[in-house]
């Protein structure tokens, strides 16, 4: 654990604030943020680094920038309960790419509704995919064909089908996010 966290420290361009393991694989790195602060992007090299070095196998939860005057122990341990319960494919992630699984979940897994819609949207794998890229793409047709390697007037061809199928429209920004919150 120890060179762990001194390769870990090390990395950093100004040596963290603290550095600390809450157990035998799960540690905090807290730093001041400035203009060497490393953003989310930076972390996954890094990370990428320690693995290879190490033989280890990292996934860091990157938290939010919070104000000093904030009750820190508190957002520690709701950020914390997020980053335990989530299991995304990234090896570096935030908040915000786990937050609409993480809280909406319990609500969609009762509901018959959204069952039903899940069920629905994810039978479809082809609908799936391109409910997933419209997404990303921020509803952006001609980013989500070429994400998608297909022809834009295929993938319309298929929002149309499905609007005609469901009379869910995955132009409207409504409903994508709706048909994205059902595939949670």
């Amino acid at each position: 654990m120890e060179l762990f966290k001194k390769a870990f420290s090390a990395l950093f361009p100004k040596e963290p604030e603290a550095v600390f393991f809450l157990s035998k694989n799960s540690g905090v790195a807290i730093e001041k943020i400035n203009a060497a602060s490393f953003d989310k992007e930076e972390f996954k090299g890094i990370i990428q680094a320690l693995d290879a070095d190490l033989g280890a196998n990292c996934r860091v939860f990157v938290g939010h920038i919070w104000d000093h005057k904030d009750d820190l122990c508190e957002l520690f341990s709701a950020e914390r309960r997020v980053f335990l319960t989530e299991n995304p494919s990234e090896q570096v992630f935030d908040l915000a790419e786990v937050a609409l699984h993480h809280y909406c979940h319990e609500m969609t897994s009762k509901s018959p509704l959204a069952q039903k819609y899940h069920q629905l949207i994810s039978e479809d794998l082809q609908l799936k995919k391109i409910v997933v890229a419209l997404y990303h793409e921020k509803g952006n047709v001609s980013s989500a064909a070429k994400e998608l390697y297909l022809h834009r007037n295929t993938l319309q061809y298929r929002i149309d089908r499905l609007r005609q199928d469901t009379g869910l429209n995955l132009r409207r920004m409504d409903d994508l996010v709706f048909c994205y919150l059902m595939l949670q």
